[in-house]
C-alpha cells in the first residue's frame, strides 16, 4: 500500500467521523423529530460527507485489495472515540482506550 493510499483511507475515515458528528449534532437538537430531522442542514451535511467518503472508497477499492484498505478503515474508529471526547464531551474508560491501541496496533500490522 502506498502513501497516496493510506492517505486516501485516511480521508474517507475522517469524512465518515464528520459525517457521523455531523448527524449526532443535529439529532441532539432535533431529537427524533423525522420532519425536523430532514429539515436539518447538519443531517444533510452528514449525507454530503458520506457521499464523498463513498466517492473515495471507490478509487481506493480500484487500487487496493480490500483485505488491506477495510481493516485500514478501522482508523474511522478510532477518529470516533477522540471526536466523542473532544465534541461531545464523553468519557473514555482505560479498558476503551486500550481496545483503541489494539486496533491502532492492528492497522500498523495490515498496513505493512
Amino acid at each position: 500500500m502506498t502513501l497516496k493510499d493510506f492517505l486516501l483511507i485516511l480521508l474517507n475515515a475522517c469524512l465518515l467521523v464528520t459525517g457521523q458528528i455531523f448527524w449526532k449534532t443535529g439529532i441532539q437538537e432535533s431529537g427524533l423529530n423525522w420532519v425536523k430531522l430532514l429539515l436539518d442542514v447538519r443531517v444533510w451535511a452528514g449525507f454530503l460527507a458520506f457521499a464523498l467518503a463513498t466517492l473515495i472508497w471507490f478509487q481506493v477499492l480500484a487500487k487496493v485489495p480490500l483485505s488491506r484498505a477495510l481493516p485500514v478503515q478501522s482508523v474511522a474508529y478510532v477518529l470516533g472515540v477522540l471526536a466523542g471526547c473532544l465534541f461531545f464531551h464523553e468519557s473514555v474508560s482505560w479498558e476503551r482506550w486500550l481496545g483503541v491501541a489494539f486496533i491502532i496496533g492492528g492497522i500498523c500490522l495490515v498496513a505493512r
